[in-house]
């Protein structure tokens, strides 16, 4: 009888460890299976690789210039502040590659924010493409950096430090100073000060203003932004776009002392580490400031 009460109780023995590796096997599986759903997307890296299309979202589909936000699924955990992506296609048997700004990066997300122009081959390669579709892409490219350290720039090998930011952006060049912007404010030990004057043609073709406003107000007076539009605005997009303000201003008619004073700035009357400008946009908006700051050493263009 014990004989018989021994075998049973080795055979339950072997039953459990049977269970026990069954368990065991099967949490090997998930953890593999999650791994593997983690690193589903390529890794960003300096050679160009396929990354899917998770999804698009056009923002505002009136005019000639409509705006498409695209998802594609990345593996890389992070992009360095100030770093853009590159991406790359065909058209018409040429290749084509053009350098965005991320709005978005974060492990699995890498969110583009694409103006679409009737020339622009790029641009209107990206608004078509749909989810499933794949791009190429590369990156981070790009010689500015931002922080870790707060209130730090580097210019590739050149360092400069700031207690205040004066940012000017036109267009779709919102999208670098918004990168810089949301390291700065999400970082509690980073107290730089910004001020954004964002430059556009009308009052339509300005983009994000709800979440920079919504930024600035949630500053606590960290970060000012001002809207800026060269074409005066008209009763009915007064009437469609609500109680949105904008200042009437032409960058063409702007000198080096205007530019000071929109951004707060003190130019050459500042210390050193005191101010830095960061710009972008283009070419013609780009050279304009260029040719009003010559001479200023802490003037950074995306």
């Amino acid at each position: 009888m014990s004989s018989f009460l021994k075998l049973f109780e080795n055979k339950g023995d072997v039953e459990a460890q049977q269970f026990t590796a069954l368990v065991l096997g099967v949490a090997t599986l998930i953890i593999i299976l999650l791994k593997m759903k983690l690193t589903r997307y390529p890794n960003l890296t300096k050679s160009f690789s396929s990354f899917p299309v998770l999804s698009t979202r056009v923002v505002a589909s009136g005019g000639a210039r409509p705006i498409v936000f695209i998802t594609l699924g990345v593996s890389t955990k992070e992009l360095p502040t100030g770093a853009h992506v590159k991406t790359r296609t065909v058209v018409d048997g040429k290749e084509v590659m053009r350098a965005y700004t991320p709005t978005k990066f974060t492990e699995g997300v890498c969110e583009l924010m694409i103006r679409v122009y009737e020339e622009g081959p790029m641009s209107n390669y990206l608004y078509k493409l749909e989810k499933g579709d794949r791009v190429e892409m590369m990156g981070p490219t790009g010689l500015h950096r931002y922080g870790p350290t707060p209130g730090l720039f580097k210019n590739g090998k050149k360092e400069m430090r700031c207690r205040k930011i004066g940012m000017l952006a036109g267009g779709t060049g919102v999208t670098p100073m918004l990168q810089i912007m949301n390291s700065v404010l999400t970082n509690k030990s980073d107290a730089t000060e910004i001020e954004l004057v964002v430059f556009n043609t009308s009052a339509k073709d300005v983009m994000m203003y709800e979440r920079l406003t919504q930024m600035a107000d949630e500053s606590k007076g960290q970060f000012k932004i001002t809207f800026v539009v060269s074409k005066a605005v008209t009763a009915d997009e007064r009437k469609q776009l609500g109680g949105r303000e904008y200042e009437v201003l032409s960058m063409r008619n702007m000198g080096k002392a205007d530019i000071l004073a929109k951004l707060g700035l003190k130019g050459e009357g500042a210390g050193p580490g005191e101010e830095v400008i960061c710009m972008c946009g283009p070419d013609q908006f780009c050279k304009k400031i260029k040719g009003e700051l010559k001479g200023m050493d802490n003037v950074l263009c995306w």
